[in-house]
């Protein structure tokens, strides 16, 4: 495996990682809406 395809490789990594991270940032923030609107 050649230096470009590693690199590669961790961009999709990471470009997964902030995709989880950003839906698990929205979940969090629609919970304490509902919260909000409960109370």
């Amino acid at each position: 495996m050649n230096v470009r395809q590693g690199i590669e490789k961790q961009i999709i990594y990471l470009n997964e990682f902030v995709a989880i991270k950003v839906s698990l940032d929205q979940l969090l923030i629609i919970r304490s809406v509902l919260e909000c609107i409960n109370n």
